[in-house]
């Protein structure tokens, strides 16, 4: 499954609540499946967790309008480099 950077954080935080009743099932359902054997790829473009959102579109997340896609990949790159990940490369959850 792929993850963005930025919503490995947005997971240790989610209560039950987001954009639309779709993007929280969506969110439930994959957070509710994290384990420590779940394989996941962290990347740095829309993932699994993106795919419900209302906000995505074509060009990526459009959430405060056209272009929030490039500020959004930056943050996803903050992410990688505070955690010392690299994007795409598959490792467990655990």
């Amino acid at each position: 499954m792929k993850i963005r950077a930025h919503n490995l954080l947005c997971i240790q935080g989610f209560v039950g609540k987001g954009y639309s009743p779709e993007f929280v099932a969506n969110m439930k359902r994959i957070v509710g499946g994290l384990g420590g054997t779940t394989q996941v790829t962290v990347v740095a473009e829309p993932d699994s967790l993106c795919s419900a959102c209302p906000n995505l579109k074509q060009s990526g997340c459009t959430l405060h309008g056209e272009g929030t896609e490039k500020g959004i990949v930056k943050q996803d790159r903050d992410v990688l480099a505070r955690l010392g990940l690299h994007a795409n490369r598959t490792t467990t959850w655990g």
